[in-house]
């Protein structure tokens, strides 16, 4: 069974990956900023419609989120991420120059 921290841990995550703020997601899911606040702290938890509407939001799958448990790590995957990003552009600025001369 997933541990109510666990539950923090994930919410929390993906709201990050997704760039929002919890304002923004407050917003978004016509809640309070302390409710978001609660949630991604444990100590209290979204019923399920609201869980559901969440991972639609974040476009994740409930199942593969939950049933996989593996850890998501925000550090870790925005760092992949960007170093992605970084080698992706230099690739094309190579070829940009390339294509210049």
């Amino acid at each position: 069974m997933i541990s109510k921290g666990e539950i923090a841990v994930i919410l929390k995550n993906l709201r990050k990956m997704s760039g929002l703020t919890q304002q923004e997601l407050a917003r978004l899911m016509g809640r309070s900023q302390q409710v978001i606040g609660h949630w991604e702290t444990g100590y209290s938890q979204p019923d399920i419609s609201t869980l559901l509407a969440l991972f639609e939001l974040y476009d994740k799958s409930i199942d593969e989120t939950f049933l996989n448990r593996q850890p998501i790590s925000f550090d870790k995957d925005y760092r992949r991420f960007k170093e992605e990003v970084t080698k992706q552009l230099r690739l094309m600025r190579l070829e940009i120059d390339r294509l210049k001369k």
